[in-house]
């Protein structure tokens, strides 16, 4: 449907109901599709999941990082 509207023109959302629909060009060369509001939050949740290595990798970064305390600067 085009009612000849470029897409700066319509009106901005200040929230996104969960039966929202989104277009989407595809990264695996699929071509564009309609993508649903929840899968689209699902897919970002799964991959937003930290394995067990990575976040005891994470953990032990934050837990060294505590004890140094240096700025860009170089200053402590």
């Amino acid at each position: 449907m085009n009612t000849g509207i470029k897409i700066p023109e319509l009106r901005e959302g200040t929230e996104i109901s969960g039966e929202s629909d989104y277009i989407v060009r595809m990264g695996d060369g699929t071509g564009t599709k309609r993508v649903k509001h929840k899968t689209l939050v699902g897919q970002m949740q799964k991959d937003m999941e930290l394995s067990y290595e990575e976040t005891m990798a994470l953990l032990n970064e934050e837990t060294e990082g505590n004890g140094n305390q240096n700025t860009e600067s170089g200053e402590e």
